[in-house]
């Protein structure tokens, strides 16, 4: 642009990209920049989407922020949650020599 005044269509393109990237921010989506090369959208990333005006980002929206909800989830889960742990007792008992 050389300090050049956008074109009619950059200044569009500009200002839909502007309400794109507010749109995202107000979603507060937790560590979005971790999704933004993942193609999660019919094998497509977020940054295709933004990078051509076929299709509007914000239908990925939802389904970004159900992937970071679950991921975040994931995160916040304890190690080994679920799992069966056997008691020191029970331990002992299967590593001892029987006498």
């Amino acid at each position: 642009m050389a300090g050049q005044e956008p074109k009619g269509e950059a200044v569009i393109r500009i200002q839909q990209l502007s309400r794109t990237a507010d749109k995202f921010n107000q979603a507060n989506i937790i560590r979005l920049d971790k999704l933004v090369h993942r193609p999660i959208l019919n094998g497509r990333s977020l940054l295709d989407l933004l990078k051509t005006d076929e299709e509007d980002p914000i239908v990925a929206l939802p389904t970004l922020k159900a992937i970071a909800d679950r991921e975040a989830q994931t995160r916040r889960a304890p190690k080994g949650a679920g799992k069966h742990l056997k008691s020191l007792d029970d331990v002992l008992r299967e590593s001892s020599i029987p006498s």
